[in-house]
């Protein structure tokens, strides 16, 4: 034990090993103090490579538990903003979705939640950019409005605080033309082929008696 009172050192995060339901590798900070004995802190795999580095160039030398999980939060949140800065490089990212990703690279709720914030602010992460080209890219894809909503909101965005939805968007009276136009880019084959045809286009996202009206259209066109 250090005069200090405080013995720490970073366990760098192994290849092929795992922790936490993520299965990603985690880095350890092993701390040991006069008050609290010993203790290991999981961190994420960069924030043990940044932490293990500021102490071998003797840039962090902590004199209290403190001060070292104050070390510790200051390096970790630094991080993940990294980390988020290099996802919404690759593309945009709602903030739930990229909450998730730093929970799953290791962060704690705390970080995450400032990180995101931090990210929110910048401009870097905007929830209503975010739905806006997704909804146009997935309508262009011969998306339906129930999947659309349902998609959405598995990445934590309420269509119902989307602005302008739906209208702006689609024209309710043309939902069964791009059911229609979706359709006929479908081929199907062999027995109960009206079912077959508009099962898929349930799973698309339109309405169960859209898709099944522009399944005996186009069918019935075929013939």
């Amino acid at each position: 034990m250090s005069s200090t009172g405080l013995d720490w050192k970073v366990a760098l995060a192994k290849r092929g090993g795992t922790s936490f339901s993520a299965g990603k590798p985690k880095g350890s900070v092993h701390v040991e103090t006069t008050e609290r004995g010993r203790e290991t802190i999981s961190v994420p795999a960069r924030v043990a490579k940044l932490l293990d580095a500021k102490q071998k160039a003797g840039e962090l030398e902590p004199e209290s538990r403190a001060e070292l999980m104050y070390e510790v939060k200051r390096v970790s949140l630094a991080s993940a903003k990294r980390r988020l800065a290099e996802l919404v490089d690759k593309r945009d990212y709602a903030s739930h979705e990229a909450a998730r990703k730093l929970r799953l690279d290791g962060y704690g709720s705390q970080v995450t939640s400032e990180a995101v914030a931090w990210a929110e602010d910048a401009g870097l992460i905007d929830n209503g950019r975010f739905a806006d080209v997704f909804i146009r890219t997935k309508l262009a894809a011969g998306w339906g409005q129930r999947r659309i909503e349902r998609e959405l909101g598995e990445r934590g965005i309420s269509c119902e605080d989307v602005e302008g939805w739906p209208y702006e968007y689609l024209d309710p009276d043309d939902e069964l033309s791009r059911a229609i136009e979706v359709a006929g880019r479908k081929r199907v084959t062999g027995a109960n082929q009206t079912q077959k045809m508009a099962r898929f286009l349930v799973g698309r996202g339109f309405s169960a008696s859209v898709a099944f009206d522009a399944a005996r259209r186009v069918l019935e066109d075929e013939e």
